[in-house]
């Protein structure tokens, strides 16, 4: 399972924190998901939440600290976050033949995605980040139908929303709830469910003055490279460490995004060897 971690080894880190975890859940009552007839697997992400959160509920005093993710040495100092969450349209299915015995569940998702994109698209033109831009939105998947003669009952689609600092996850995706809702009252023919988040990524920043972003600029000084803080689209741990523990945190390490999650991951030993001199 790629970017996953096995639960047993999030169990045990919760367990080396003296929180006490029965048949994965702990004692708040948050049930570790298992995927179906497989392996029991965390997103990463979900995992290192888990465990800071707990880190920073025990007050462990952490000063700082370097996410080694492939910046090719450039120091990073904000990153968007995301949500992403569900939704779907319901309908009857028929055969294709007498199709005006069913409802068409796609047909129905083709009329909700523009009321969706007129919830997401405005509010992302509020809030401009200095180095990051404005936030984003696409529907990655979507998935409906059985067979090209059947009228289709179901469509589903996964909505991801990148945030900058100062969005609300919750707010964003309540804004778009709430205009499905007030489309649901005046065409009453709509079957629409929404699901909660899946996905919560906080967007954050770490203030160049901060002592961890002022130690990285004289590393990187000190090699003849580029020390101007940056930013980044995509998500890193530094959101959970940042984001839910409030540890200062910058994105430093040797090798390219662009050769990550690919098949050939590599990174040149210059690069590497640079990367013993900045950190040490």
């Amino acid at each position: 399972v790629r970017d996953a971690v096995p639960l047993e080894d999030v169990v045990a880190a919760l367990d080396d924190l003296d929180l006490h975890v029965e048949g994965g859940a702990t004692k708040s009552g948050n049930a570790a998901r298992a995927k179906r007839g497989g392996p029991r697997w965390w997103p990463r992400g979900r995992a290192v939440r888990a465990v800071t959160a707990v880190r920073a509920a025990r007050s462990i005093d952490v000063d700082a600290a370097i996410v080694g993710e492939p910046t090719q040495h450039r120091i990073d100092t904000a990153q968007k976050g995301a949500v992403r969450w569900r939704g779907r349209t319901r309908g009857d299915s028929a055969h294709s033949a007498t199709p005006e015995l069913g409802h068409n569940a796609i047909v129905d998702m083709a009329r909700i995605l523009p009321v969706i994109a007129t919830a997401i698209e405005p509010p992302l033109h509020e809030r401009v980040h200095p180095i990051l831009g404005s936030g984003t939105w696409n529907v990655g998947t979507v998935r409906g139908g059985t067979s090209v003669n059947v009228v289709p009952d179901l469509c589903e689609i996964e909505i991801d929303r990148r945030l900058v600092p100062g969005d609300s996850a919750e707010h964003v995706v309540a804004q778009v709830n709430t205009a499905l809702e007030t489309l649901q009252q005046t065409e009453s023919d709509l079957q629409i469910e929404y699901d909660p988040p899946f996905v919560e990524i906080p967007a954050i920043e770490t203030p160049e003055e901060s002592p961890i972003v002022q130690a990285a600029k004289q590393a990187i000084a000190a090699t003849g490279r580029p020390a101007t803080p940056e930013g980044v689209a995509y998500a890193t741990d530094a959101a959970m460490l940042t984001g839910l523990s409030n540890i200062p945190a910058v994105v430093l390490g040797p090798g390219n995004i662009a050769r990550a999650h690919t098949n050939n991951e590599w990174i040149e030993i210059d690069e590497l060897e640079a990367a013993v001199g900045i950190y040490g």
